[in-house]
């Protein structure tokens, strides 16, 4: 059995172990259920959610299988002992759909910590860059247990390996031979078990951008494959099994790709063929927004087992939208206008209905149906930028948001308290969300763009401060 290659849950991506498989690629949602567990407790049944999962699907737990009961498609049980949460820190969790050909899910990290009242943070500088930082890609790169994160600076990729305590070793350069990165993913698109890249990048002599995997070679290092150039691509890309091949895909933006889209943005699907190269886009819907800038939501909204993709921003008249693809056959959209969009949105199940619901950086909430319809909940103003993160920051097995730079802290029933802003990074740029401390405690991770310095964020108290030294 490979070691699965750890990703960020909240940029929703995927892995698989072998080539040539038909299962699904399943795809975990958040939260799990429970959400986190304190230190030193008992064992439980550790309810999954998600899409894609066969009736081999088993659970990993921290890369071990654990004893696994698959309810249905959309639903997996776990058998979590009292060892495995016997100290602070995290379960990181994946379903692989066992048998011929495994394939296995993105993994959702599971926090082992003592509950807070509060949340605060505390930013330290880890590094001046000077070439022009970035997009972050979060993942374990060296397949060690710890979280690392890639980041582009002009025609490199630098590679900082985690070493679980908040702080990284020197980074592992690679050079590009390219103009600038424009946008980045992190997954395992060749089924090594070692972590990729999906790079969308300028290249000398092309004004099409073009997108290459540079596959992992379990150190921080990587080698390119043959790309595809994208007609007027804008810089998102997402992973996911969109196909349901048992290969991962990648979603991007385009302005009038091929003429599919008269004019005006829309979306398109790179079909992965599970050896790190991509082959035709399939062009999709127009967007009623101005222009989509940020990274999709994607889940199964409708419980038909098709993935299905909801994306933020606002129309021609400067109105809030959250427009919501369903995949039955071509993608069927319905639009949600909303007080406060912003350009990112995430799905996560945030009143623990038991059905997706999606949430912006602006913030608005829009409760789902479980049938590809939603209705809408509180908005909160967050004064947010550049990105969403979904995420249990206090530990009291309620999910909270990470928008921009305010953290608001959920109340369990799709509503949240007033934002909290912390400090010590610029705002509009995205900011990623991972377990850098093995304590249980999620921190936060980006750049402050006139420093030039990227900046993690990690957990200081159960009190809100901030310290920019």
């Amino acid at each position: 059995m490979k070691r699965p290659a750890f990703v960020s849950v909240l940029l929703i991506l995927t892995n698989t172990l072998l080539l040539g498989q038909s299962n699904p690629i399943p795809l975990l949602s958040q939260p799990l259920v429970p959400a986190s567990a304190a230190p030193g407790g008992k064992g439980f049944t550790l309810n999954i959610n998600g899409t894609g999962f066969t009736s081999n699907a088993e659970v990993y737990w921290n890369g071990s299988l654990r004893p696994s009961t698959v309810v249905s498609s959309s639903q997996v049980q776990a058998q979590i002992s009292a060892a495995d949460i016997a100290k602070p820190g995290f379960g990181w969790v994946a379903v692989g759909n066992l048998g011929i050909g495994e394939v296995q899910s993105n993994v959702v990290y599971f926090p082992i910590r003592t509950a807070a009242k509060g949340v605060g943070f505390l930013p330290r500088s880890i590094q001046n860059i000077t070439n022009n930082p970035g997009p972050i890609a979060v993942g374990d790169f060296n397949n060690d247990g710890l979280l690392d994160f890639a980041v582009a600076s002009g025609k490199t990729i630098q590679v900082f390996l985690g070493k679980g305590n908040g702080t990284f070793q020197p980074p592992v350069v690679t050079t590009l031979k390219i103009t600038t990165v424009l946008t980045m993913t992190a997954s395992d698109f060749n089924g090594d078990g070692k972590l990729d890249l999906a790079v969308m990048s300028k290249e000398v002599n092309h004004l099409s951008p073009i997108v290459n995997a540079f596959l992992g070679k379990g150190d921080g290092t990587f080698t390119k494959k043959t790309g595809v150039f994208l007609d007027k691509g804008i810089p998102v890309l997402s992973a996911a099994d969109f196909e349901g091949a048992g290969t991962l895909d990648l979603y991007f933006v385009s302005f009038d790709s091929e003429g599919d889209c008269l004019g005006r943005f829309c979306f398109g699907i790179l079909q992965g063929k599970g050896d790190g190269t991509f082959e035709g886009s399939v062009g999709h819907g127009t967007y009623p927004l101005h222009k989509p800038k940020g990274p999709p939501a994607i889940g199964d909204f409708d419980g038909d087992g098709k993935l299905d993709i909801a994306v933020a921003g606002t129309n021609s008249s400067g109105k809030g939208l959250i427009d919501v693809y369903l995949s039955n056959g071509g993608y069927h959209l319905v639009s949600y206008f909303v007080p406060f969009a912003g350009d990112s949105v995430a799905t996560a199940d945030v009143n623990g209905d038991g059905k997706l619901d999606l949430v912006t950086e602006g913030v608005s909430v829009l409760l789902g149906n479980g049938d590809g319809t939603f209705r809408k909940s509180a908005s909160i103003p967050s004064g947010a930028g550049g990105s969403i993160n979904v995420g249990d920051f206090n530990g009291d097995g309620k999910l909270d948001i990470a928008a921009g730079l305010s953290i608001l802290l959920g109340n369990g029933d799709g509503t949240f308290h007033k934002p909290l802003t912390f400090a010590g990074m610029e705002s509009g740029f995205p900011i990623s969300v991972g377990g850098f401390v093995t304590n249980g405690q999620l921190s936060l991770l980006g750049i402050d763009a006139i420093k030039r310095r990227l900046v993690h964020i990690h957990p200081a108290s159960s009190l809100f401060h901030a310290d920019q030294s």
